[in-house]
């Protein structure tokens, strides 16, 4: 005899409130798998932290095993999962990269600070900013080259999220010549060599370095070509399958 369906993944038991507020934040966004990382942080944002109580909620909410939600919310160090009972941290968290390249520039002294009431100071596993270590982050705002003047100011001055760096938009970047590849190649200005997708404009001088533009203006050339045991690098996978 068949076994039933569980209506519920296993795991332990849902809290209905912890349920209802989890329901409440999700709002109408998709309960996918792959959102998993986005939903944890609306929770995060929400409490400063991750209540076990609602993971345990978000996991119902998106049949996933609770382990799996587990596993991601103790993986990166922006979430701190906080069990019933145990208090939440203070309303700002300052980490200190304790990589070897910040070891080497000095974290140890900034782990020693005390930036006044409301704050932690807690070392992190490495943030990947070796180029400006010693690198702290200040809530999500990442200061390179961090000193204690600097990490005081940033507390002060309640800089707390990550800055935005003025960047080019898509319409901007094709008007300064941004996917012209591409677009030659849709347009049919581009031939093809082989199935191994290497393109050359018509005309173009002959080329055999590797990783560059194969570019074979004759028929005797890509005949050459082809029979030569040596393989120039192919251009970008989704060319190939767009073209071969």
């Amino acid at each position: 005899m068949k076994g039933k369906t569980r209506p519920i993944p296993k795991g332990r038991a849902v809290d209905a409130k912890a349920l209802a507020d989890v329901q409440a934040l999700l709002g109408d966004a998709p309960r996918r798998r792959d959102l998993l990382i986005e939903h944890l942080h609306k929770l995060n944002d929400h409490h400063g932290h991750l209540p076990a109580a609602q993971l345990a909620a978000l996991a119902q909410e998106m049949r996933m095993a609770l382990t799996e939600v587990y596993e991601v919310a103790t993986f990166y160090h922006h979430f701190e999962v906080v069990k019933e009972g145990e208090p939440a941290p203070p309303p700002l968290t300052v980490r200190v990269c304790d990589s070897i390249s910040c070891e080497l520039a000095g974290a140890q002294q900034l782990l020693k600070l005390n930036l006044g009431p409301g704050v932690r100071v807690i070392p992190a596993p490495c943030v990947g900013r070796c180029e400006v270590a010693p690198c702290v982050h200040v809530g999500e705002n990442p200061v390179g080259n961090a000193t204690a003047d600097k990490l005081r100011a940033a507390v002060d001055k309640k800089q707390h999220d990550c800055p935005i760096e003025p960047y080019i938009g898509y319409q901007e970047y094709r008007k300064d010549g941004g996917y012209k590849l591409i677009r030659d190649c849709l347009a049919g200005k581009l031939r093809i060599a082989s199935s191994r997708a290497c393109w050359w404009p018509p005309g173009a001088p002959v080329s055999a370095r590797s990783g560059s533009i194969c570019a074979m203006n004759t028929p005797a050339a890509a005949r050459s070509w082809k029979k030569s045991s040596r393989c120039l690098k192919p251009m970008h996978p989704a060319l190939c399958r767009r073209f071969t």
